[in-house]
């Protein structure tokens, strides 16, 4: 289903949102310019805020932005996307001939990490279909590198927007049924991600919920009736954006906003979890004007 249309069913009128200063949304391309890559930058106030969406079929979450502005008209809403509408959570780059998928998601990290990610790729699977099936160890090699340098020019933008005296990066998420939740094995305390239990409110869904960097954020959240991890600081470096952030020093004030929903459910399954994404981001930035 295409963005727009998505939108129309939700009861969303193209248009009527804030968009960049002058008007204009600004569009930067990235990587081969044939493969129709790019962020997709709306700014409805200069608060130091960002919120960004990496995969282009996870719509939910930009619409809770975009209901949030509704009422709230604050920071900048940055998204990536491929022009020729696959809606995958993967993106694309054609390389040496060869089309070589990624998840956006793992490209902010040292080569090695990058290369590593993008081989787990290798007959996956996206919505259905078998992904880099005859991608070899040589097309890997090559295609991290390229990915890399996406990834680097996609951090050089939102720090253009992550400034004043408390930036703040919001990345915008959605999964489907049970892939990833609160309760989820890999979040668990002692594991790769989490520097101490899981908070899961009772009554939440668990695939509901937020990934923080900083403890304050944890605990606020956590009292405000959220299912919250925290991560560790030095959590396994997966190439993901959380712990990008985390590593920078200063560390960057990072939150994931996830909630249940892909665009292959349906629009009435959708609902319900666009209020509570809508309701998890007012929570976040409610002590801003």
């Amino acid at each position: 289903m295409r963005r727009r249309t998505f939108l129309a069913v939700m009861g969303f009128a193209p248009g009527l949102l804030p968009i960049a200063e002058g008007g204009q949304e600004r569009r930067i391309p990235l990587g081969m310019r044939a493969d129709g890559l790019q962020l997709v930058i709306r700014e409805a106030s200069d608060s130091g805020v960002v919120y960004f969406a990496p995969h282009d079929n996870e719509n939910v979450a930009v619409q809770a932005v975009e209901r949030l502005w509704q009422t709230r008209p604050l920071g900048t809403l940055i998204e990536l996307r491929q022009t020729d509408s696959e809606r995958l959570r993967y993106v694309y780059q054609h390389i040496g001939g060869t089309k070589i998928y990624c998840d956006p998601n793992r490209i902010f990290a040292d080569l090695a990490v990058v290369r590593r990610e993008l081989g787990r790729t290798r007959g996956g699977r996206a919505c259905g279909r078998v992904i880099n099936r005859s991608v070899t160890g040589a097309h890997i090699k090559r295609a991290a590198a390229h990915f890399q340098q996406i990834g680097r020019q996609i951090t050089d933008v939102l720090g253009e927007y992550l400034h004043g005296p408390a930036p703040l990066l919001v990345g915008l998420h959605n999964n489907s049924e049970g892939r990833l939740g609160v309760g989820n094995p890999q979040l668990r305390a002692g594991g790769p991600v989490s520097a101490r239990p899981p908070h899961q409110q009772q009554g939440q869904d668990p695939d509901d919920f937020l990934l923080v960097t900083q403890n304050p954020d944890f605990e606020r959240l956590r009292q405000s009736g959220f299912n919250v991890v925290l991560q560790k600081p030095n959590a396994f470096d997966d190439g993901s954006l959380s712990v990008w952030a985390a590593r920078q020093r200063p560390g960057i004030r990072y939150i994931a906003v996830e909630a249940q929903h892909v665009e292959c459910l349906s629009a009435q399954q959708a609902r319900g979890h666009l209020d509570v994404q809508l309701r998890m981001l007012e929570a976040i930035t409610g002590d801003r004007s």
